[in-house]
């Protein structure tokens, strides 16, 4: 917990995406379901009351739940359909296309904002130094001519 105030008291707005990785995501039982609603609300919670770095409804692309293992199976065996590989549980096509490629998708769009709002960031400072400088010499040619 420590570390997300660290990076918080650096940075204005730190993007921070929580992946909750558990070995098998799929037979939806009573118990993991539980789990979930309990795990979403306390990353809510942290996202939103603690570290106050989105909305409530900005951290539903914020939370994922995922299997790495699956995921990394999947991504080995691409030529082998997951569910057919032995590596992966019921259910994991549609949890892979539903939540992992969702996760990487945002992350993919999070990242490409910051790199351009950087870049501009960078761009329109320089920007502003050389009209600053422009101006000053615009100034000094018009003291000289009159």
């Amino acid at each position: 917990m420590n570390f997300f105030y660290r990076v918080l008291s650096k940075l204005s707005k730190p993007n921070i995406f929580i992946l909750f990785n558990h070995k098998h995501e799929s037979a939806i039982s009573k118990f993991s379901e539980e789990s979930r609603k309990i795990c979403m609300k306390k990353a809510v919670d942290f996202l939103v009351k603690d570290l106050k770095v989105c909305t409530l409804e900005e951290t539903v692309s914020r939370i994922f739940f995922i299997s790495a293992n699956e995921v990394l199976q999947a991504r080995i065996n691409r030529n082998v359909s997951p569910l057919h590989s032995g590596t992966s549980a019921e259910g994991f096509d549609a949890r892979y296309k539903n939540e992992f490629e969702e996760f990487e998708r945002k992350l993919k769009d999070c990242l490409t904002k910051y790199a351009i709002k950087a870049k501009f960031l960078n761009n329109s400072k320089e920007g502003k130094h050389v009209i600053e400088n422009l101006k000053g010499r615009v100034k000094e040619l018009r003291y000289y001519r009159f």
